[in-house]
């Protein structure tokens, strides 16, 4: 059975990043293996003064019809979401003077206490680099054409992400 009609439109802005002097360092993936934390603590940069790690992780919640939350399964437009993501990390690395963004968002199942997205944001400045990491988010969040269906312990329902107006 498909949940395709039930899931949020979202509208979708793409920008580009331009060859520049000075070009932002921006990575970007969506993977199905479990997120390295140690990998990501690795990728600082010692050009930078800020350096902000952001991990959004599988909380426990009960729902009160379905029990105790068991993870959330993510799926995703693939191609449109790479494509927003960059997007997401050049607009704002330009934006907020940032040297390196990276974004990496998970994608199938997704247990509790399991991060689900990894934000890594290199910045002269800690105002920069923590405003940055927080419009990353929120624009992941509203933008990015993936969708979450949460796993009870007796049925899912999907999560009602971000009402476009």
């Amino acid at each position: 059975m498909s949940h395709t009609s039930s899931l949020p439109i979202r509208t979708i802005w793409v920008v580009k990043c331009i060859s520049m002097q000075n070009t932002p360092n921006i990575k970007t993936w969506l993977q199905r293996e479990p997120i390295d934390e140690q990998k990501i603590l690795a990728l600082q940069s010692s050009s930078c003064g800020a350096f902000i790690i952001f991990l959004g992780k599988t909380r426990q919640e009960y729902h009160g019809i379905h029990g105790e939350l068991a993870g959330l399964h993510y799926t995703a437009h693939l191609e449109l979401a790479k494509e927003t993501l960059n997007s997401i990390a050049c607009q704002i690395a330009i934006e907020y003077g940032c040297h390196e963004v990276t974004i990496c968002h998970r994608l199938g199942m997704v247990n509790v206490g399991e991060s689900s997205v990894a934000v890594v944001v290199s910045a002269p400045h800690r105002t920069n680099a923590f405003n940055a990491t927080s419009e990353i988010m929120d624009q992941l969040k509203s933008k990015v054409p993936v969708w979450k269906e949460e796993h009870w312990a007796s049925g899912t329902t999907w999560s009602e992400g971000t009402p476009i107006t």
